[in-house]
């Protein structure tokens, strides 16, 4: 077996769980323990061009946060970036340079560009624009196994002639290899490659720590492994069981330590492989859309069965938003009901009621209205601060919501307007109710149009959805109630906002009238 450099990337790859919120706790233990270990490189994290809130400070694993931690040992310190990221940008080595300074003045030594095989020459520029900073570069080729050989021969004849390049990886994206599949490729790999080459292994079969020492066996120089083996979807190979496997060492009283906090993490966020990894690994399916639906907790076993059925069906090699939400929410991109909503409310005044915390601090006077005026009551959605006795109907679109109050709509005798037959197999065996009339919808980019049986909008948050089926409807005046907006800041104002005015403008309406304070523009004008 070959002299190994054991890469430990638990807080980068593990982050897909976490959201790379990791504790300073689990990261000084994790730091000692590795410390103490044969781990010879320790990528921390991501770093990240896109700034998100949402994302833990690993997301981006800048400077400053570095320079907070002690890092006692002599590992080499590394990030990887998402090469797409960064060669998607106007100036990709300007965001090279406005994200990383000169090597001399950082902690981390080693840079890991991660991008897809075919699209793999077009980091030549990232790989020049680091090695000047004085970074050791490392590629790491995704889905490299599930090209075809005249593909995969032309891109590593191009890489071949690239000098500043230290390490080439290939990763098992699908974690669908085996110890053929890896000498095979390694054997493409030796053909025009001549640096070293590095391994990062899946688990979705179970296979990846034997993966990983056969990868050795075969050559490779670089090997991956997570704490646990934690990583996204199934996992990684463990380090925990790696290091034995290639002589490495470890202290085992710092090991167990900081196993026993990583044990935590996996009962609370479930990784590992198990039945459908596999499946979606036998069909070369994005382990994202397995995570996706076992963290979300929603989807009965036969449902996750269901959609890798009709994942196989098409190319589900990368995952994508869109197809998961087609697959899971949305049967398909028609949006036609079985209900013709034409001329449903002619004549009516309707009031429509949101969520906002105006709703109940004004309950008493909407009731009041309520029982006045006698118009046609609408609620976006389950609303259980207003008596059922005033609701006419219940109108809902965003399947996350829906899925919430399916139980709840069981109490209502009232109409509830919803896209029932757009919706998949596994979201409509939860809907048997007599009530739902059945307006379809599509989520379509730069869509807002209505039909009499359906609505296409960019937008699947429900106030696209009412607007959309009320313009079919054809009511003489709309009241809003509930309705207050977001701050400035948050993105559901902008979002919401934009529909609002979008509709106004479409449809030349009159702005509806406000029985409760609000903070849209669109809606104050």
């Amino acid at each position: 077996m070959v002299k190994v450099n054991i890469l430990d990337c638990t807080l980068r790859d593990g982050g897909y769980y976490n959201s790379w919120r990791f504790s300073s706790s689990i990261v000084n233990a994790y730091i000692n323990a590795l410390t103490e270990s044969s781990v010879t490189h320790i990528e921390l994290g991501f770093r990240f061009a896109k700034q998100d809130k949402n994302l833990g400070k690993f997301a981006f694993t800048t400077e400053e946060h570095l320079n907070s931690i002690d890092f006692p040992g002599n590992q080499q310190l590394g990030v990887m970036i998402n090469g797409d990221e960064y060669l998607n940008s106007e100036d990709p080595c300007n965001l090279i340079t406005k994200y990383f300074l000169p090597a001399k003045s950082s902690k981390i030594s080693f840079v890991r560009i991660a991008i897809d095989l075919v699209n793999a020459p077009k980091a030549k520029i990232l790989i020049d624009c680091l090695d000047d900073l004085g970074y050791e570069v490392m590629l790491n080729l995704m889905q490299a196994n599930q090209q075809k050989s005249d593909v995969v021969e032309a891109t590593l004849a191009i890489i071949s002639k690239w000098k500043n390049l230290k390490v080439l990886y290939f990763a098992d994206s699908l974690g669908s290899m085996n110890a053929v599949a890896i000498k095979e490729f390694i054997k493409k790999l030796k053909l025009s490659w001549k640096g070293k080459i590095g391994f990062h292994a899946h688990n979705n079969m179970s296979l990846a720590l034997s993966n990983a020492t056969t990868a050795i066996k075969l050559g490779c120089q670089f090997c991956d492994s997570t704490l646990m083996g934690m990583g996204r979807g199934a996992g990684n190979a463990q380090t925990e069981y790696l290091l034995p496997q290639v002589q490495g060492k470890y202290n085992p009283t710092s090991m167990l330590f900081v196993l026993a906090k990583f044990q935590a993490l996996k009962n609370k966020f479930q990784w590992g492989p198990n039945m459908f990894y596999y499946f979606a690994a036998e069909h070369s399916i994005h382990p994202t859309y397995i995570q996706r639906m076992l963290f979300e907790k929603r989807y009965s076993d036969n449902q996750i069965l269901e959609t890798i059925t009709s994942l196989r069906a098409i190319s589900s090699t990368s995952f994508n938003e869109s197809k998961m939400s087609q697959l899971t929410y949305f049967s398909s991109s028609s949006h036609q009901g079985s209900w013709n909503a034409k001329g449903f409310l002619k004549g009516k005044s309707i009031l429509l009621l949101g969520s906002g915390p105006n709703l109940k601090k004004f309950k008493h006077e909407i009731i009041q209205f309520i029982e006045k005026n006698n118009p046609y009551v609408i609620s976006l959605n389950v609303n259980q601060l207003i008596p059922k006795k005033y609701i006419d109907s219940i109108i809902a679109s965003n399947i996350d919501r829906v899925l919430i109050d399916v139980d709840l709509y069981g109490e209502y005798s009232c109409p509830i307007i919803m896209p029932q037959s757009c919706f998949s197999p596994l979201i409509k065996s939860k809907l048997q109710l007599n009530n739902i009339l059945d307006y379809g919808m599509a989520i379509n980019a730069n869509s807002f149009k209505s039909s009499q049986k359906g609505c296409i909008s960019e937008w699947k948050e429900v106030i696209a959805y009412a607007l959309l089926f009320l313009e079919q409807a054809s009511p003489e005046s709309i009241y809003l109630a509930g309705f207050d907006g977001y701050s400035k800041t948050d993105l559901r104002q902008s979002i919401n906002n934009k529909i609002f005015s979008t509709y106004f403008a479409k449809t030349k309406a009159s702005t509806p009238i406000l029985l409760t304070p609000s903070t849209f523009p669109a809606l104050s004008s």
